[in-house]
């Protein structure tokens, strides 16, 4: 008696491998979700059981499908701009793993989401002037870069607060500031 058996690993094929998003600010306009989509084709000769798993802020329609041999699945792949609310910009890569039933390959498609703000980078956070004396003026010189993709808008203001980095709130605690008048835009580049 002679027994066969013929082994196939699974072979999934992905319509991309790199799945790209950007969002960009938009002054009065709130990030919404981006959606793609991406196919993925079993060509093996068998049904293909694939488990699907990504992290925020991108998700998935699709967590478990069994694919039968040259079946389509579309899956819709979403990234959420909103999940930071520091308005900062940066680079997230995450992926998509794709498991197998009963076979341990594992396959992967490469996320990568940008959120883009206007953002300025300061060459110091804090600026000394010390005691000056009345009727007089000091200079200190402070480099200013715009370390974003788009056009940063600034205005300058004095604000008169003891405790830094506490917002300023109306009411009778409120300290006053004072508007130096200065408005500049600022392409991507340095001051």
């Amino acid at each position: 008696t002679e027994a066969r058996v013929d082994i196939q690993s699974p072979l999934l094929e992905c319509s991309v491998k790199d799945m790209s998003f950007a969002y960009e600010w938009e002054l009065h306009k709130a990030p919404t979700v981006i959606k793609k989509e991406v196919s993925l084709t079993n060509k093996t000769a068998v049904p293909l059981g694939c488990i699907f798993k990504t992290e925020v802020p991108f998700n998935i329609s699709a967590y478990d499908h069994v694919l039968e041999p040259d079946e389509t699945l579309v899956m819709v792949v979403e990234f959420d701009p909103a999940y930071r609310d520091d308005k900062k910009s940066c680079i997230i890569e995450k992926t998509i793993s794709i498991n197998y039933r009963g076979h341990g390959q594992k396959d992967t498609i490469n996320l990568t989401g940008e959120i883009i703000y206007p953002n300025l980078k300061l060459e110091t956070s804090t600026i000394n002037f010390g005691a000056i004396l009345n009727e007089t003026e000091k200079r200190i010189k402070c480099k200013i870069s715009n370390s974003s993709k788009v056009v940063c808008s600034y205005h300058w203001l004095f604000m008169e607060n003891e405790v830094p980095n506490k917002p300023i709130t109306k009411g009778k605690d409120h300290k006053k500031h004072l508007d130096l008048g200065t408005k500049t835009e600022l392409a991507t580049g340095t001051v």
